[in-house]
């Protein structure tokens, strides 16, 4: 079973993201509600995965993973946004992000694409 980890202001789309991925009996799921309680739950246990939304009220998840990166360096993450913007996505992935997923998200999309893009489907 993989540890996630998802930091997201939104409680509806933690929610969401913790029924469907923990349905599959493959994840178990933490939640961290802002940037500050989830650099807390990084180094309180390590997860094998973090979902990062990009807009967070203290700062953005692109400048939270460049900050953590050196702490990040076991941890599969992938960037949650409804901003569709490739010179974006690049940027993400450059400072050692898997992939991105866009919302709104197809519960089947978010299974399908989140193995699609850590090669463990």
């Amino acid at each position: 079973m993989k540890d996630l980890l998802i930091i997201d202001d939104d409680e509806d789309i933690r929610v969401i993201v913790k029924v469907i991925l923990e349905s599959t009996g493959h994840y178990s799921v933490r939640e961290a509600a802002s940037a500050r309680a989830g650099i807390a739950a990084l180094y309180q246990e390590s997860p094998d995965i973090l979902l990062l939304d990009y807009l967070l009220p203290e700062t953005s998840g692109l400048d939270l993973l460049k900050k953590m990166e050196s702490t990040l360096h076991q941890t599969d993450v992938v960037v949650l946004t409804a901003r569709q913007d490739p010179a974006l996505e690049a940027e993400f992935i450059a400072s050692g992000a898997r992939g991105v997923l866009y919302k709104p998200f197809d519960p089947d999309l978010l299974i399908t694409g989140l193995e699609e893009l850590l090669d463990i489907g």
